[in-house]
């Protein structure tokens, strides 16, 4: 005869319902909704399973019983679409290289010697042309 201590799904997935329930608050105090719903859903099947393999409740289909998974990755999919859609939007309005040199660089006004302090030389900040002044000399 085999004895052995019968421990219950319900009790062994208290840590993991205590971590959701830690990460369900921080997603809700700041507004994260898509992973707010993925922790309920996954919150559910967790307790939906527990009660399944503990005899709790004997549904034979567990079709029904994987729902919250379902609604999961259906939520998921919805997630990815909205941040492409995000992301398009930010690419559309970033700045591209042709559109700087056509709109942008054009109004920056260049000197003769293309430096663009228009002080006409060619001169270090000193006023001196370095060894060309020595040469001259």
């Amino acid at each position: 005869q085999h004895t052995h201590a019968f421990i219950l799904w319900v009790y062994v997935l208290i840590p993991f319902w205590i971590f959701q329930s830690i990460a369900l608050i921080l997603s809700i105090l700041n507004y994260a909704f898509f992973i707010s719903v993925k922790i309920i859903c996954i919150f559910i099947l967790q307790i939906l399973l527990a009660l399944q393999w503990d005899g709790f409740i004997n549904w034979s289909s567990y079709s029904t019983l994987l729902i919250p998974l379902y609604v999961y990755f259906g939520i998921s999919i919805v997630e990815y679409w909205v941040t492409i859609r995000q992301v398009r939007s930010d690419v559309a309005r970033m700045v591209t290289v042709s559109y700087l040199e056509e709109k942008i660089l054009p109004t920056f006004k260049m000197d003769d010697d293309g430096d663009g302090d228009n002080d006409g030389d060619d001169h270090n900040e000193h006023g001196s042309g370095g060894m060309q002044e020595e040469e001259e000399k």
